[in-house]
């Protein structure tokens, strides 16, 4: 196969005091403003007064937040009541200025059987805290959950979960936009173009100590890129810190959980476990831009063709990782290269298997170097194939 690249909340009014203070303007349930304030350090010279910060409490109705989003002013941050579940029927408005939803174990989720994405930000700067956004579904262009189109969005300790859509089951970052995704869980999303996440047109995502489980796409089980830049990493200081990818399905194309289609890719200290592609690279296919991969973990992947754990045509660098326990149907039980260069800097292939050749690499095509006593062993029926190791 080739492939190619209701109850409206009212807005209240503060002024700034004088002096060198910082005014957290509150909206309060009767439309009157709460004032609260905090002294800023001065260093010894005289500062600029700060903006003020306007917290709008929001409750426990779609209507509240509806309006909220839809009145706030700029840099605003919306105080959700905790635990509350907001239930929609139709998507909330765009986000068009500065926001932020603060949330507090709350859950967006869709009611009824519209199609729709629940949220969009056009080209501003929008943060989501402690939020669950839950069971959208959009349609053949769209993703579930959030579209963000060109604008900064930052994510964190939420979860997506049950999201499906064409492009991206729970986010899409498109047309330049940037994505930070901290401390999130992705569960049970499905799409066309990357169960939980799609990356396109030249945006760029950040994934930290995030899990991706049980996501489901036709190519890039969890995360599908056609351009831009995707980071993913974890702290590096234990297991529980790592980003984590584990039964994620491509399930008819490339790459169980990521499919690098046309951009660059930078993973570090991730674990990719039993995850499954039905064509190439049961956790990542590689086909963008040089990308690397290290302190990473592979066990226990499957494609169905080639590249148990990887698969890869262009550059790609591995260093302190450990590949082990894969399986291809075909060829390449640990890794498939078919172009590029592929290095291996102190990274062991052991125990993988694969039906036919390469147990633990076959290169078809490319270069393959292994340096910095890099071990490939115990693979089944042989270590290498298309090359000496």
């Amino acid at each position: 196969m080739t492939r190619t690249g209701s109850n409206g909340v009212g807005l209240g009014a503060g002024s700034a005091p004088a002096g060198p203070r910082r005014a957290a303007v509150r909206w309060g349930a009767a439309g009157a403003a709460v004032v609260a304030t905090a002294a800023l350090g001065l260093g010894g010279a005289s500062a600029a007064m700060a903006s003020p910060v306007v917290v709008i409490p929001v409750a426990c109705s779609v209507i509240s937040l509806h309006n909220a989003i839809n009145f706030a002013p700029s840099d605003a941050i919306l105080s959700l009541k905790p635990g509350c579940v907001y239930r929609l029927i139709a998507k909330l408005p765009n986000v068009t200025s500065n926001l932020t939803i603060q949330g507090n174990g709350d859950v967006i989720t869709r009611f009824g059987g519209g199609t729709f994405t629940a949220l969009t930000d056009n080209g501003a700067q929008l943060n989501i805290n402690r939020l669950t956004m839950s069971d959208f579904h959009g349609n053949a262009t769209s993703p579930g959950a959030l579209n963000n189109n060109g604008g900064v969005v930052t994510i964190t300790k939420s979860s997506f979960a049950d999201n499906d859509g064409g492009w991206g089951g729970a986010i899409l970052n498109n047309n330049g936009g940037n994505l930070s995704a901290t401390s999130t869980n992705f569960v049970d999303n499905d799409a066309l173009f990357g169960g939980a996440i799609s990356n396109r047109n030249n945006s760029v995502a950040w994934l930290s100590t995030d899990i991706f489980a049980d996501n489901a796409a036709n190519t890039g089980g969890a995360i599908f890129i056609t351009s831009g830049h995707v980071t993913v990493t974890g702290t590096g200081s234990s297991i529980s810190s790592s980003t984590s990818f584990a039964g994620n399905d491509a399930i008819s194309g490339y790459g169980g959980a990521i499919d690098n289609l046309g951009g660059t890719l930078a993973v570090t200290f991730t674990n990719f476990a039993e995850n499954d592609a039905d064509h190439d690279g049961g956790a990542v296919w590689n086909g963008g831009g040089a990308s690397t991969i290290g302190s990473s973990g592979f066990t226990g992947n499957f494609a169905d063709h080639d590249g148990g754990a990887i698969a890869t045509t262009k550059s790609l660098s591995l260093s302190s990782d450990t590949i082990s326990l894969n399986r291809a149907n075909h060829s390449g039980g640990g890794i498939v290269v078919n172009g590029g260069t592929t290095s291996l800097n102190r990274t062991d292939v052991f125990a993988n298997s694969a039906g036919n050749t390469g147990g633990g690499i076959r290169r078809n095509s490319g270069l393959v170097s292994l340096t910095n006593n890099s071990l490939v062993k115990l693979n089944r029926p042989n270590n290498c194939s298309g090359f000496f190791c």
